[in-house]
């Protein structure tokens, strides 16, 4: 689940044409969002949506370091 709306997150921000370290920081948190609902799903554990905040602030860290290496990385790589 987490990939999934992660992907989707990715998706939908690159064609509104946001930044790439945008869009991976709002993928990162994606991710989380995900996961903890899945976990909430498969367990029936309510309680496990305490951890989102905390999840959220380490996405965003996760998510500037991806986007800030994503750059570098496109800066090296010829494409059209």
């Amino acid at each position: 689940m987490g990939v999934l709306l992660s992907s989707f997150a990715i998706a939908l921000f690159h064609k509104l044409k946001f930044s790439l370290l945008f869009t991976s920081i709002m993928s990162a948190i994606a991710h989380s969002l995900g996961q903890v609902l899945m976990v909430m799903y498969l367990y029936h554990q309510v309680n496990i949506i305490s951890l989102l905040p905390l999840l959220c602030i380490s996405a965003i860290g996760t998510g500037i370091l991806t986007g800030i290496l994503a750059q570098m990385c496109l800066k090296r790589v010829k494409y059209d």
